[in-house]
C-alpha cells in the first residue's frame, strides 16, 4: 500500500486508492479511525 505524503502535524497515514477517487486512510500513528479523505484532483 502506498503511504500519503507526511501532514504538516507529521501524522503519517497508511491509505489505499478506491474505485471512487477516496483515500481510505486504514492507520495512523495518532489515532486508530477509519476516515475518509477526498483525493484531489487536477
Amino acid at each position: 500500500m502506498p503511504y500519503a505524503k507526511p501532514l504538516d502535524t507529521g501524522i503519517d497515514l497508511l491509505v489505499r486508492c478506491s474505485e471512487d477517487q477516496f483515500w481510505t486512510v486504514v492507520h495512523c500513528k495518532s489515532y486508530e479511525e477509519k476516515i475518509y479523505i477526498q483525493k484531489e484532483l487536477d
